[in-house]
């Protein structure tokens, strides 16, 4: 059985007004078109969203709450649980007006030192749980955690999110920030991902999604980051640069593919940076009696005649999609693989989504609907939360109560509160167990 993803990157959601705020705003509007009909065409659901990065302009709340309204309609076309939509940070989803002083001088000094000082430096910030990488993703993380991927801390600034292909097979799609040194000096050879993101474990009969901003060629640790990556990641995606590569790699005897993403919508639309977006199929396969991870890509593309999308005819040899069959030493290993989030697929209606548990419903609902003043009220209610001041929290500290609500069994009363937040038309019964 094969997963459905669509894949996404450089929306740059802005609520300031410009020249090309309009074309952009139809943009959006026509991709929703596109992809009902490419859904229709293909009748399977769309079991999985993936965002390589900048989904806003400047970072801000006002931006993110355009992108969920946005998404909103994306996951009803989709068919797809909220908890199904997979988000990593791009330079544009920092807020610079949270870059202290404090933070550029640690900015500066990672990217003059020397490889080995700088790694052995980032590591020391990220394991004291120094915020001063992460304050500035502090709208970011309240989006990300409506979908679940919310980095939890400097030290783990990435996820990872299992979806079956076979009853003995498996892919992960991995996370991974290269934004955690970002400013207006970004350069490339001056951002960073860190042993702590890019040692990637093996898991037999899974093979591994990599989603991360920036190309590798952007990375300070780009020798030791490569090493791993190239023989890690089955299928590395990137976005930043909003040129399209499609790219089959075999070194050492390890095939892998590398997806650079063109843009949903690039600051000024002009080739070869036009509007793009893609489906992609992921299906254990077989080849020359191997086993393999067969990725076929429909890559979409803005017809500038027409005005809306079509297929990239010229990526695809004059086909709508193009599959890239992988060799994989992975699938076919005798050991079970984990019991993992999605059941098998059975093509929905194209206006009923896949369930998600109760818990991400309740959290979707907690992040995405409610603004922080009335989230630190609830969370106050229950006794989940001392007493706080009138200011947002950071996120890392709502997340530790709603966690604490988990632990404590109040799920309930915070599920009854959440709702009558809503409006009546939208309430839902209380799926948590009394007592």
């Amino acid at each position: 059985m094969a997963l459905l993803v669509l894949q996404l990157s450089d929306i740059h959601f802005t609520t300031r007004f410009n020249d090309d705020r309009k074309l952009h705003d139809d943009v959006q509007r026509e991709l929703l078109t596109d992809l009902r009909k490419l859904r229709e065409d293909l009748g399977r659901p769309v079991e999985a969203i993936t965002i390589t990065g900048d989904i806003a302009f400047a970072g801000k709340r006002t931006d993110y709450e355009l992108a969920a309204q946005w998404l909103d309609q994306v996951i009803e076309i989709c068919g797809c649980a909220h908890t199904a939509v997979l988000t990593v940070p791009g330079n544009h989803d920092a807020d610079r007006d949270r870059l202290y002083m404090s933070a550029k001088l640690v900015h500066r000094r990672l990217r003059t030192a020397a490889g080995p000082a700088a790694q052995s430096e980032l590591l020391a910030l990220a394991n004291n749980g120094d915020p001063v990488l992460l304050d500035k993703f502090q709208d970011y993380q309240v989006f990300a955690a409506c979908y679940g991927t919310r980095f939890t801390s400097s030290t783990t600034p990435s996820w990872s999110r299992r979806f079956q292909l076979s009853p003995t097979s498996a892919i992960d799609f991995v996370g991974l920030s290269t934004v955690q040194v970002c400013d207006a000096d970004d350069e490339i050879g001056g951002m960073f991902l860190g042993n702590h993101q890019y040692v990637v474990s093996r898991t037999p009969n899974v093979e591994t999604i990599v989603l991360m901003h920036h190309p590798v060629e952007w990375l300070k640790d780009r020798t030791e980051a490569e090493t791993y990556l190239s023989s890690r990641a089955k299928v590395l995606i990137y976005g930043h640069e909003h040129v399209q590569k499609l790219r089959k790699v075999e070194e050492n005897g390890y095939e892998r593919l590398i997806l650079g993403s063109g843009a949903v919508t690039p600051e000024h639309a002009a080739d070869p940076y036009m509007y793009r977006y893609n489906l992609l199929s992921f299906e254990h396969g077989t080849v020359n009696g191997a086993h393999s991870l067969d990725v076929t890509v429909y890559p979409r593309l803005w017809g500038r005649d027409a005005t809306a999308f079509q297929p990239d005819w010229s990526a695809c040899g004059g086909q709508t999609s193009k599959t890239f069959q992988l060799v994989s030493a992975q699938f076919g290993q005798p050991q079970p693989t984990p019991a993992v989030q999605r059941a098998a697929p059975k093509v929905p209606p194209l206006e009923t989504t896949v369930p998600c548990s109760d818990l991400a419903r309740l959290k979707h609902f907690y992040w995405r609907r409610l603004e922080w003043r009335t989230r630190i009220k609830l969370l106050l209610r229950i006794s989940t939360l001392p007493p706080a001041p009138e200011a947002p929290l950071p996120p890392e500290v709502e997340a530790a109560a709603l966690d604490e609500a988990e632990a404590r069994n109040k799920l309930r009363d915070l599920w009854d509160l959440v709702m009558e937040q809503l409006p009546e038309m939208e309430r839902l019964q209380n799926p948590f167990p009394e007592g």
